[in-house]
């Protein structure tokens, strides 16, 4: 690792850059004014580290780096842990150079991504030099990496993107690293990059996305190769500027060359190039240099030259908005995928698709040669001139019994002929076929236009299964004329995929293939576009985007067809999980189509409609209520109240206005779209099943639980039968099943469910895909509800990854993974990290209309608790009481979020450790409950538990007894004795007896909890916990009984046994234990316990979490029963560093409860002396 060299810029000069093959030396960073230089105060030294010395925890082990300003040494810790750490110390420091530092490493702390090297620990050693332990990584510069390896083009790339994604990790959290260049990359051995040394990285101002306050605006800290010309012209930096960077790096990994050759310049000459030379194109960088071979020349012409030259724009402007878009745009170039910064056009699309297609492009080609030649020959004889005029009379006499038909099948709705009997549309198509049939086999070609005629009659009439048999009928009469057989075809396609019968499209699409083929003819396009639309509802993405790019690469392709395949692009990417590049093309095509038909059609509606729904997709309900009404003005002056499109309008407005938590106006919408699909002759119309699964969200978010499974499973049945079991429509479907199982106390089933869908959608859709990330965060909540917080926790931050890809920063549901990993930072005891997951759901849901209010409110809630929890208790109450204000002026009916502030607010005083405050809140609240829930409800249930508790910890016993006994005698009256609830109340109460040492009465409560779960088979997981307490009620009734000592040990091994040894469930359940041995003097049997725990909460890379500090504490006094002072020293002086560096008030519950530690050792110690 090499750090920063702030040095001066060296004489004017020139010096090549390093050809490929030869060494790369590692360029200058500077810092330079163009005003006077500013006085420094003087630099405060250090000798450097030597091998055994100790800095802080870490013991010294080598050096591995030396920069200007400071040295980089390989150090493992000198506890049991032993972790190896790359320790950074500076070896010449000022307060601003210190400063720095100190920014780097809140920086650091802040960022958590696989591709940035991690924080462990920081400080400062003697004379106050600073130092950072950071993960110590097995790797080399990416410029010597690509010097070893020399990986091909494709390698490079995927390599570039992954190191994009680090960045862009960076920049969501509002920071830019300002130092990009090879030699802050290492690729490690398995040739993942990781991006280090973040030593002059600042913040952006959320507003402006520009840096914040720069100290001195005319300073330039770079390094000129890779630096930005507002970088390198002092100017103030955003995320641009680190495009820029990435850009010069890209340049370099493609060519082996840097853009700019400013080696040995002074600032003056730096200044000349990067204003005003034009770079060169990647592609041409061998032209005019004998000495020099671009390795990938040819390969760079077009796409690559076109994204690199956008990054390195000289205007920010001009460059990617963004490090994803960049991203984006290499990824699509390495799929073969046209890219966002070329302009497209018929010829580049062809080129993409024949560098991805190269022998099926000949094959169409000569085929397209031969059906060339065939039309020259076939038009020269249809030129004859009796032909044309017996093919006019022909077509005379076709349209005039079609006329003559057609005016007849109408005369049969003449009063006089119906006496007065209604007829509906269907009874009158259906009596003009049985005329067809009976009068016309004679006459195909009037048959023929006839079937046509009426199939696009059924269809006008959203009756498409009938339409389809018509047209299936129509092309059995056009023999072999392909032009007409196309045509039926397409009819006949477009029917079935209306209908939504998916699958029977797609064999009939491979039937009318099949009939070209063996013809020796080309299929046409409008065949090729078909496929893709069937592909897309079959979920067979890739397939779909190679069928559009076929069509897409024709070149005799009208204004109309191009805004059908964009519509068809747009749905496509909707489904496929790219949302805001399909709205894009919606937005398109709803233009072209107002400006081809006017706003009054069919082709608007359907355009405004697609685009509202996917609006609503991305979370932006407003925006899209406007849409669906613009759409239903159009659909209702076209169609009928009942008919099948107007159907759909009203079951997707009526979602929205449950997203938009408008429960009546949904309700009243879904009962109309019901009714209309339920008068369908098709009962399995897969928008019918869509509608019913909208309908069961709406009943499950009502606790209809009964009636959303029932809309779920029906809706399943009708989508698998129409789209297979791996549709995403499908696979929604399951998803929503596998929650009203869960929600009706079937976890085994809805569990298996889950996992059967995760899988599917893994193999089918692909891990990137939005509802995959939706079942990974199901799972993701399994996990937490057995106790597997990390695993939960990891799941949490692949959900966020996809999601913030696939959605967007600011989509709901990626606001949401966010919240699922504040909550289980927060179980971790992680409660700095929850605090800035927590304020980050904040931020982010503010003003947001596609959160509801009451999701809002929760990520507040959870935000003041965590803010309580780290000792910010003026901030929490603050929190809250603008929760409170925000529900209040919403004026929202019900009692639900009321009660959840309240309680939010006594939780936050139970958390600070104000016993007395938390009373207060609960004892008022509880018979509010009463009042307004009755006492049989769960919610009072739960608030006399938490009061309970606060007595307890209040030392206020007897009024804390007495709320455990009346908890426990209404557990008794309104759910039975074998009530997990009852069970869970005893546990507590036992515990609470355990505390004031009435042991025997503890045992006898811990046992009839304990005897609860076993009858009833419930909550399996709490059993351990209550055996090993129990055990110590026992065993504190009798200090000297190896039985009972042997009794905790079983409980403990068996706790080992279904939680995993080196589990953080483990962990936790070890701490309560040692608590409890070290609080009644059991300090030789915590001692072991006490070890294997702080083990496992160490072997975590995290930060320490409380738990950890309180072990430490726990152990520092169990070292002082022993004697031992030094071993007491260490262990509270590790406990009051992790305090210090996580809780920053020093009146933090945990500081009493360290200095009570402390205090009780100091005395045990002092006892200790006396005796010797």
């Amino acid at each position: 690792m090499t750090d920063n060299d702030l040095t001066q810029l060296p004489p004017a000069g020139k010096s090549e850059a390093p050809q490929p093959g030869q060494n790369h030396a590692p360029a200058e960073t500077i810092s330079v004014s163009l005003g006077d230089h500013p006085s420094y105060p003087p630099l405060t030294t250090a000798q450097v580290l030597q091998p055994g010395d100790e800095c802080g925890p870490y013991r010294v082990l080598k050096l591995i780096g030396q920069g200007g300003m400071a040295a980089v040494y390989l150090a493992e810790r000198t506890d049991e842990i032993q972790r190896k750490v790359a320790l950074k110390v500076l070896s010449f420091w000022t307060p601003k150079r210190s400063d720095l530092f100190q920014s780097e490493c809140r920086i650091l702390a802040g960022l958590e991504h696989p591709g940035i090297a991690r924080l462990y620990d920081a400080g400062s050693h003697l004379q106050g030099q600073p130092w950072m332990a950071m993960e110590h990584i097995v790797g080399e510069p990416l410029d010597q990496y690509l010097k070893r390896v020399r990986p091909d083009l494709d390698t490079r790339l995927r390599l570039f993107a992954e190191l994009g994604d680090a960045l862009s990790h960076a920049h969501q959290q509002m920071i830019i690293h300002r130092d990009l260049k090879p030699s802050n990359i290492l690729v490690t051995e398995t040739g993942n990059p990781k991006l280090l040394d973040f030593g002059i990285a600042a913040t952006l101002d959320p507003g402006t996305g520009e840096q914040e306050g720069l100290t001195l605006v005319n300073e330039r800290i770079m390094t000129p190769q890779y630096a930005s010309p507002e970088q390198v012209n002092g100017k103030r930096l955003s995320a641009a500027s680190d495009v820029y960077s990435l850009g010069l790096i890209l340049y370099e990994m493609v060519t082996g060359r840097r853009a700019y050759q400013i080696e040995g310049r002074n600032i003056a000459e730096v200044l000349q190039v990067v204003n005003h030379e034009t770079i060169t194109k990647p592609s041409e960088q061998r032209k005019g240099d004998k000495d020099y071979h671009n390795p990938f020349g040819s390969r760079l012409r077009g796409d690559v030259d076109t994204i690199i030259l956008k990054a390195l724009a000289r205007e920010p402007k001009a460059r990617y908005v963004s490090v994803e878009a960049m991203v984006a745009d290499v990824r699509a170039y390495l799929a073969g995928l046209p890219i966002q910064a070329r302009p497209t056009s018929r010829l580049y699309r062809l080129r993409k698709f024949v560098m991805r297609n190269p022998w099926p492009t000949v094959s169409a080609l000569v085929l397209a040669l031969l059906m060339l030649g065939f039309s020259f020959y076939a038009r020269y004889q249809n030129q004859r001139v009796m032909a044309e005029r017996d093919f006019a009379r022909q077509e005379q006499r076709t349209a005039e019994a079609v006329t003559q038909f057609m005016v007849g099948l109408f005369e049969r709705v003449d009063p006089n002929v119906t006496k007065g009997k209604d007829l509906r549309a269907s009874e009158l198509l259906e009596s003009g076929m049985l005329q067809i049939d009976a009068d016309l086999d004679q006459e195909p070609r009037v048959k023929l236009a006839l079937l046509q005629t009426m199939g696009r009659v059924h269809a006008s009439l959203g009756e498409y299964r009938r339409a389809a048999d018509l047209f299936e009928q129509a092309r059995d009469l056009v023999g072999d004329d392909p032009l007409a057989h196309a045509e039926m075809s397409k009819q006949l396609l477009r029917a079935l995929i209306k209908n939504g019968t998916y699958a029977e499209a797609h064999r009939e699409l491979g039937a009318s293939e099949r009939w070209y083929l063996a013809r020796d003819r080309v299929i046409p396009s409008v065949l090729v576009k078909l496929r893709g639309d069937t592909c897309v509802e079959l979920g067979r993405f890739v397939e779909a985007a190679e069928a559009y790019d076929q069509v897409w690469n024709k070149a005799d392709l009208s204004a109309e067809e191009r805004t059908e395949l964009k519509f068809a692009q747009a749905r496509l990417y909707e489904m496929w999980g790219f949302s805001e590049r399909g709205i894009g093309l919606y937005q398109e095509v709803v233009a072209a189509k107002k400006q081809r038909y006017g706003f009054l059609h069919s082709e608007v509606a359907d355009s405004l409609f697609a685009l509202a729904g996917a609006t609503a997709n991305m979370g932006r309900y407003s925006e899209a209520e406007v849409l669906f009404a613009e759409a239903g003005n159009i659909l209702e002056t076209l169609y009928a109240p009942d008919h099948i499109r107007y159907a759909q309008l009203l079951q997707s407005q009526a979602f929205n206005y449950f997203k938009l938590d408008q429960y009546e106006k949904a309700q009243a919408l879904f009962d109309r779209a019901v009714a209309i699909y339920e008068s369908l002759e098709d009962p399995d119309h897969p928008e019918y099943a869509m509608c019913l699964n909208k309908y069961g969200v709406l009943l499950r978010e009502q606790r209809d639980h009964a009636g959303s499974e029932r809309a779920y499973r029906r809706a399943l049945t009708m989508f698998t039968r129409s789209s297979g079991e791996n549709h995403p429509n499908t696979l929604t479907a399951q998803y929503n099943l596998a929650l009203a199982l869960r929600d009706q106390g079937r976890p085994e089933d809805s569990e298996a469910m889950l996992a059967d869908g995760l899988g599917k959608a893994g193999r089918h859709l692909g891990d990137h895909h939005p509802l995959f990330a939706t079942y990974l965060y199901s799972i993701a909540v399994n996990h937490h509800r057995a106790g597997r917080i990390p695993e939960a926790l990891e799941a949490g931050e692949r959900v966020l990854a996809i999601r913030r890809r696939a959605l967007g920063e600011r989509h709901p549901r990626t606001i949401s993974a966010v919240g699922f990993i504040a909550r289980r930072l927060e179980h971790l005891g992680r409660f700095p990290e929850a605090v800035a997951a927590a304020r980050h759901t904040v931020e982010l849901s503010k003003n947001h209309d596609g959160v509801k209010p009451r999701f809002r409110w929760r990520y507040q809630r959870h935000y003041a608790l965590y803010l309580a929890k780290v000792g910010r208790l003026d901030e929490a109450l603050a929190v809250q009481a603008a929760v409170d204000a925000d529900v209040r002026r919403h004026g929202v009916k019900g009692y639900a979020e009321e009660f959840a502030n309240r309680l939010n607010l006594g939780d936050i005083y139970q958390w600070s450790h104000q016993w007395k405050d938390a009373i207060a809140v609960y004892g008022a609240l509880l018979p509010d409950v009463a009042a307004r829930r009755g006492e049989k409800h769960p919610q009072h249930s739960k608030v006399r538990r938490v009061l309970a508790y606060s007595l307890r910890q209040d030392a206020r016993w007897q009024a804390s007894e007495a709320a455990y006994l009346a908890e426990i005698a209404a557990c008794e009256t309104y759910w039975g004795k074998d009530a997990f609830a009852l069970a869970k109340v005893r546990q507590d109460y036992g515990l609470m007896l355990l505390q004031n040492n009435r042991y025997a009465e503890a045992e006898q409560q811990l046992a009839e909890a304990m005897a609860i779960l076993r009858r009833t088979g419930k909550a399996r997981g709490r059993l351990n916990g209550l055996r090993a307490n129990h055990a110590l009620a026992v065993l504190f009734q009798n200090k000297t009984g190896d039985r009972d000592a042997s009794a905790l040990s079983a409980a403990t091994a068996e706790a080992e046994r279904e939680l995993g040894s080196q589990s953080m469930a483990f962990a936790n359940w070890l701490f309560w234990r040692v608590e409890k041995l070290v609080d009644h003097d059991h300090y030789q049997l915590a001692k072991p316990y006490c070890a294997r725990m702080l083990t496992i909460y160490l072997a975590e890379e995290t930060v320490p979490t409380f738990r950890v500090i309180l072990g430490k504490a726990l152990q520092g006094v169990i070292a002082a029963s022993e004697g031992d002072a030094a071993g007491m020293k260490l262990q509270f002086d590790e406990a009051q560093r992790h305090l210090a560096q996580n809780f920053s008030q020093t009146d933090h519950w945990l500081a009493g409860e360290v200095a009570k530690y402390q205090q009780r050792a100091k005395r045990l110690l002092a006892g200790k002396k006396e005796v010797l």
